[in-house]
């Protein structure tokens, strides 16, 4: 499964789940393999956003938002991101992942004000 089909599954899983869109990207250039979960951009801007990202990361199984989300380009990351946006525990994974998170204050849709 490539970067493209994956990042397709998560997002069908998360919209199946929640019925928000979300946006999840395969990642484009020399980070191909890498896929970004985040809120729809047109919503990064919105008074709301704090609060969607909130849920965005408890869907995914985290206790909060600490930043962009980025699945590792690897065959067991995609499968727990998927397993996750299902909202499926796999109780053993082939190897332990944990998010790789980008601070807020590179969010290029970050306002500061």
């Amino acid at each position: 499964m490539n970067s493209s089909e994956a990042a397709s599954l998560i997002e069908k899983a998360l919209r199946a789940r929640t019925g928000i869109t979300y946006s999840v990207t395969a990642g484009r250039g020399t980070v191909q393999a890498w896929i970004v979960v985040d809120i729809a951009l047109e919503r990064r801007t919105l008074a709301t956003a704090a609060a969607e990202r909130e849920a965005l990361a408890r869907h995914l199984g985290f206790a909060r938002w600490e930043g962009t989300i980025l699945v590792p380009g690897t065959l067991a990351a995609r499968r727990e991101y998927i397993a996750r946006a299902l909202g499926i525990e796999r109780a053993e994974q082939e190897e332990p992942l944990a998010s790789l998170l980008m601070p807020l204050a590179d969010d290029p849709g970050r306002e500061d004000g």
